[in-house]
């Protein structure tokens, strides 16, 4: 997820690997499992799959319901902040780095983004844990990741949050962890290199 996490080769050169093809896949196996590692520290990560679909659920109270709706909303609001940077960046911006420090680019940042979204999401609607994977294949062309940030906030906004077990809610609490904790690291990527932030982000984060 930050420095050295989350990353789809796209380090500089120095960094964690090299501009060959065999490290660029090197470290994205190495994202992956810096990735699942992280999952697993999570406390409340074992997830059951659906074999209680049988069982009689428990209908949710009107408190319960709220709290399921704030936090879709919670993910919609995150989702809606990186596409926001993203559209406000210039391209070649998706290219930079952490100045003289070890770390991935702002398009490693992304594809980590899209990955986790989807990875999330795969997981919520099986209800279960899939695996770590990552459709975006262009992370440093602009309109692909927005695309890419667009598809999984329309994936995501087709499901039924009201109708879903604890551990799928659970994995819904971990994406938005996921989310919040990338908009922090690319804080510091924009200040690192004097870029600056979407309005949205002027009034979210005060920056």
């Amino acid at each position: 997820m930050g420095g050295k996490g989350c990353d789809d080769g796209l380090s500089r050169k120095g960094g964690i690997c090299g501009p060959t093809q065999r490290a660029a896949t090197a470290d994205r196996r190495a994202a992956v499992r810096q990735f699942e590692q992280w999952l697993t520290r999570r406390s409340r990560l074992s997830v059951e799959p659906s074999g209680r679909r049988g069982r009689q659920q428990r209908r949710p109270s009107d408190n319960e319901v709220a709290m399921i709706q704030k936090l879709k909303g919670q993910l919609e609001r995150s989702f809606e902040l990186t596409y926001d940077l993203v559209a406000h960046l210039n391209e070649s911006a998706l290219d930079l780095d952490l100045p003289k420090l070890p770390s991935n680019r702002i398009a490693g940042q992304v594809w980590c983004i899209v990955g986790a979204r989807e990875s999330y999401t795969k997981a919520i609607e099986a209800g279960a844990w899939r695996g770590f994977s990552c459709t975006l294949d262009t992370p440093r062309i602009k309109q692909s990741v927005l695309a890419a940030l667009e598809a999984t906030c329309f994936r995501l906004a087709g499901v039924d949050f009201t109708g879903l077990a604890d551990a799928q809610l659970d994995l819904g609490f971990g994406l938005l962890e996921h989310e919040i904790q990338h908009h922090g690291q690319l804080i510091r990527f924009v200040y690192a290199n004097r870029l600056t932030f979407p309005e949205s982000w002027n009034k979210r984060y005060t920056v």
